[in-house]
């Protein structure tokens, strides 16, 4: 009897360390675990970040792409109209020049 005692006593012993040392690595994980959830929204933070970054370059790309395309639009209304009032200055010398023309096949 006094060994099956001993012999219970040394399991008792067993599964006491046992469950010490399980309940220390539970501890250690849920630390762990702990350290990676708080690192995680960090992460989740930086990527809501960049995402509005991201959101406030593109707007800026569509904004400078407006731009550029106004600023086109005004230099070719631009040249257009100096093109046009140089046609009208040399109006007189292409009407005068297609008379002449006329004459010489005619004459």
């Amino acid at each position: 009897m006094d060994s099956l005692l001993f012999h219970l006593t040394e399991q008792r012993n067993y599964l006491l360390k046992f469950s010490a040392q399980i309940s220390a690595q539970i501890t250690t994980l849920a630390s762990t675990i702990d350290r990676l959830s708080t690192e995680i929204a960090k992460v989740g933070g930086e990527v809501d970040g960049l995402r509005r970054e991201r959101e406030t370059l593109l707007q800026a790309l569509d904004d400078a792409k407006q731009e550029v395309g106004d600023v086109a639009d005004a230099v070719v209304a631009g040249v257009t109209q100096q093109f046009e009032q140089q046609m009208k200055v040399f109006e007189p010398l292409t009407r005068s020049g297609s008379s002449t023309d006329k004459g010489r096949s005619v004459g």
